[in-house]
Parts: C-alpha cells; structure tokens; sequence
C-alpha cells in the first residue's frame, strides 16, 4: 500500500541505499538507518514552533546524520580527538608496521617493532 504523501527526498534514500550497498546490503540495517533519520525529522518538528520554515520530509542532511551514526567507531572517534601531533605519530607507526621493516630508526633512536 503506497503512503498518500512523501517522506523520504528521493536523493536522502539514494544517499541510503548507495551507502548501505556499498557496504552491507542489508536491509535491515538500511531500515533502522530510515528510522533514525524519521526520529530526527520528528524531534525537528516538535521542537520547531515555525513549521513554515521546514519540511515534514527526511532531507538528505537528515538521512547523513544518521548515517554517520549508524557506522560510527569509537577507534575512529577516539583517533580523531587526539591532538594532531599524536595522530602524526600513530599514522607513522601505522605505516612503519605495514612495511614489515624489524629495525626503523626515527630520529635519533632506533625503535624495535616485532
């Protein structure tokens, strides 16, 4: 049964269904993703008090937020709140260990991996 109005912009479910397919294809997960970004678009509305301004459908920065919490990491957010000179060195250890080199000298010491 077809619902009498929209919900969805048709470039927010794209933005869905291109990214969910590109990394799980479940529909499942493409579904919780909708139904957060409904929440979102609810909590919006009833926290709005001028309804003229918005939209009662999801837009696509609706669908991309919760996209983006959907596939969050805590590593990721973790690395990301470190401090950039500590992200210098960890994206250089990183790459040292993918090398596969035992002995690498960084600066005047000599750093033991393995």
């Amino acid at each position: 049964m077809a619902l009498p109005y929209t919900v969805f912009q048709p470039q927010a479910l794209e933005l869905c269904a291109r990214k969910v397919g590109a990394t799980s294809g479940d529909m499942r997960k493409a579904l919780g993703i909708c139904r957060g970004a409904i929440e979102m678009l609810e909590t919006e509305l009833r926290e709005s008090t001028c309804t003229s301004t918005l939209t009662s459908m999801v837009r696509v920065d609706h669908m991309a937020i919760a996209l983006s919490r959907a596939y969050k990491s805590p590593i990721i957010d973790t690395i990301q709140s470190l401090p950039q000179h500590q992200q210098i060195v960890l994206c250089s250890v990183v790459k040292l260990f993918h090398k596969g080199k035992k002995d690498t000298a960084i600066g005047e010491g000599i750093l033991k991996l393995g």
